[in-house]
């Protein structure tokens, strides 16, 4: 069945304001708001079936996922789905989930801060860190502490950005080729971004 909550306001944060006995029933799709942002409280068969129209929903409001079912939030192919789309979206999904290598890969592939809200496991898995990095230097703050102690990963993470020397460990923050590589970034930045002086040239 579907409800309409007219009482809700637009914005989607207001959805915490639905009881919890109509949130958490299974057998309910709650459509709220002028903009049509839902949420699913769904049985598992008619997630399958219902998979490309909450795909759909989700992307146009991701926040909806928040509120969504445990059973949703658990679903591989629609939290993989969505999180190739919105990285960010992964602080949504399972806990079995976050600590499962292809979703993580994909979310980090697209935004790489999303190593924020992996398991601590993947935080210390060399491909999920490098990817991470790849697109995001400054996610070398959510690697785990033996990792930000690897003088590969973070030149690499510096080679993207010089700020992420900051997330560095003590000792690769004195090591003079690390530090090098970070002022060497942030400079080639600086004179990208302000090209008052063409003729310096940073080898």
């Amino acid at each position: 069945r579907v409800i309409d909550l007219a009482d809700v306001k637009q914005d989607e944060n207001d959805l915490r304001d639905v009881s919890d006995k109509l949130r958490y029933d299974n057998e309910i799709l709650l459509k709220a708001n002028k903009k049509n942002s839902v949420i699913f409280e769904c049985s598992k068969e008619q997630l399958k079936d219902e998979q490309d129209k909450i795909l759909k929903i989700l992307r146009e409001h991701p926040c909806a996922l928040k509120y969504a079912s445990e059973q949703l939030k658990a679903d591989y192919d629609i939290i993989l789905a969505i999180v190739s789309h919105l990285s960010w979206t992964l602080q949504y999904a399972s806990l079995e989930l976050k600590a499962t290598h292809d979703i993580v890969l994909a979310a980090v592939d697209k935004g790489g801060n999303a190593l924020e809200y992996a398991s601590e496991q993947l935080k210390a898995d060399r491909t999920i860190v490098l990817t991470a990095i790849g697109q995001d230097g400054l996610a070398l703050e959510y690697a785990f502490p033996e990792l930000k102690s690897n003088q590969d990963i973070v030149s690499k993470a510096v080679e993207k950005n010089g700020l992420a020397l900051k997330f560095a460990s003590e000792q690769l923050k004195d090591n003079p080729d690390v530090v090098l590589e970070a002022v060497r970034k942030e400079v080639t930045a600086l004179l990208k971004k302000f090209p008052l002086y063409p003729e310096i040239v940073i080898d």
